[in-house]
């Protein structure tokens, strides 16, 4: 997978909106099929076993009891959200707030509420009263509904005590020790065939033409896409040499790598070379692995400082920060050199 589709997802992930959004549009889709549904079965004998049977009137009360419920609700939902993250930012730290964003379960919690609302709203529009020519109830919009408002209190039941749960220090410890392995597993991964001797990379005379790739924009080096790099050198011909990684905070103007080949390389190219580093306004775990040691080694800090006093945090903290540590000493580190399908040197990182 590319790197950047892999930081995209990342964002993705981190977003506290994405979800929510694909499950309002959801509820929208199914206000409309369900509504369809209706249509068809309005002639159907027995159609309302076990289906709202009440008027338009009823209806509509009934939809817009559900609707305005649902927002109450997820205003609740919000307040305890923010409450949460508020402890959690004041207690391990801003940037664990990182992992109460990309959770799960409040996404869904958040989601399912909104969605319904929604779904209620534009069920309760296609009803109309008056003469029997003209009335429309739709029986089968209304009794969903009622069972999404059901749905929604057991939804809202777990989200009580999935709060309550995450904002446990061994959980929030948990969560970014994990994000930790991952961020290991993917950057360090088990020895692979036999390990080939490190070798000592000297630039051929031929390639004579050295050209700085400086930064045009500042922020978080997030993510480099290495993948378009190696390309780019092989089909140019180029010898790249980095001089930052993932983590730094980079400014405009600052050398990101040497290129050298045998000609100047054009104003596209260095645009294209400059691309292939993504920045942004935070740091994150895709290609740093200092970012969620940082993580943990902040909340063992906080929970010795005079303010929290909470040596258990510190030691969990601990704990998980030598079984990391162990883990990453095990591993072996990636030689700097990476070749081309050709077995030419391309790229020293």
């Amino acid at each position: 997978m590319r790197i950047p589709l892999v930081a995209l997802l990342d964002k993705v992930r981190s977003s506290f909106w994405f979800i929510p959004a694909l499950m309002v549009l959801s509820g929208g889709v199914l206000s409309f099929i369900v509504v369809a549904a209706d249509r068809r079965l309005i002639d159907a004998p027995g159609r309302t076993f076990l289906l709202y049977g009440g008027g338009a009137e009823g209806a509509r009360a009934v939809l817009g009891t559900v609707a305005s419920s649902m927002m109450t609700v997820a205003g609740v939902v919000f307040s305890i959200t923010i409450v949460a993250l508020t402890l959690a930012s004041q207690q391990f730290g801003p940037r664990v707030l990182r992992n109460f964003m990309e959770d799960r379960g409040n996404q869904v919690v958040l989601g399912t509420f909104i969605s319904t609302f929604v779904y209620c709203l534009l069920v309760t529009r296609t009803v109309i009263g008056g003469d029997d020519d003209v009335a429309f109830v739709p029986h089968l919009g209304v009794t969903g509904g009622v069972i999404l408002s059901i749905l929604s209190l057991g939804v809202l039941i777990y989200f009580i005590h999935h709060v309550s749960t995450s904002i446990r220090a061994e959980t929030i410890i948990a969560r970014v020790a994990h994000e930790l392995d991952q961020t290991i597993n993917r950057l360090y991964p088990q020895q692979i065939g036999d390990e080939q001797p490190e070798e000592r990379w000297e630039i051929p005379p031929a390639y004579d033409t050295k050209t700085e790739i400086s930064s045009t924009a500042e922020g978080y080096l997030q993510v480099v896409d290495d993948g378009l790099l190696m390309e780019m050198a092989s089909k140019e011909d180029l010898l790249l040499r980095f001089h930052v990684e993932p983590g730094e905070f980079i400014v405009q103007g600052r050398r990101l790598l040497e290129a050298h080949a045998r000609k100047p390389v054009e104003d596209k190219r260095r645009e294209r070379l400059v691309g292939a580093f993504v920045l942004g306004s935070a740091r994150t775990p895709v290609q740093d692995v200092e970012y969620p040691l940082q993580q943990l080694v902040q909340i063992a800090a906080l929970a010795l400082s005079p303010g929290v006093n909470d040596p258990f945090t510190a030691i969990s903290a601990i704990d998980r920060l030598a079984a990391a540590l162990r883990r990453l000493g095990g591993r072996r580190f990636p030689s700097p050199l990476r070749k081309d399908e050709q077995q030419t040197t391309r790229i020293c990182a």
